[in-house]
């Protein structure tokens, strides 16, 4: 009997499936090129397969991600950063509008969980979704958007070294 699939009825390995995963977003390989890369081994798949397989992926991970940010959040120490991505084509937005990634790593010692969240602004009430549930020392940067998760109740705001260093040198 065949092993259970991760794609159930889809024609992708679980090998087939990481390869494209960790071309995609660990190499920064778009889907269009990996395309051209199997075309030209004689293997037709299309663009729009490897982006289907990519969101049942993502729907088949979600569950991990979300005890990934409650194991994350249940420690008293995380540190949060944002930097700014750019999108080509979203919906609504000219391919020049800037968008963010926001960072998070905190977790038990020795075995940090780091969770990468994408957003269109880089307004405060952004923080204050990922670090809803959280209580503890936030370590941050001087950036103003992360001023409102430290004015609540179980939460201490804290210094990033780096930027204070700066003052100094």
């Amino acid at each position: 009997e065949m092993p259970v699939q991760p794609i159930p009825k889809s024609n992708a390995s679980p090998g087939v499936l990481a390869h494209v995963t960790a071309s995609k977003f660990v190499d920064g390989l778009p889907l269009y090129r990996q395309e051209g890369i199997l075309a030209r081994y004689g293997i037709s798949v299309s663009r729009t397969a490897l982006a289907c397989w990519m969101i049942k992926l993502g729907d088949l991970v979600t569950p991990l991600i979300n005890l990934m940010q409650e194991t994350q959040l249940s420690y008293d120490i995380l540190q949060m950063d944002e930097t700014s991505v750019q999108v080509l084509k979203e919906d609504g937005r000219p391919a020049t509008a800037k968008s963010f990634m926001w960072v998070r790593r905190g977790g038990a010692p020795g075995q940090r969980i780091i969770l990468f969240d994408y957003a269109a602004t880089r307004a405060g009430s952004v923080p204050l979704r990922l670090l809803e549930d959280y209580q503890g020392y936030l370590q941050s940067d001087g950036y103003r958007g992360y001023a409102a998760s430290g004015r609540r109740d179980g939460v201490k705001g804290v210094g990033c070294l780096d930027h204070v260093r700066r003052k100094f040198i």
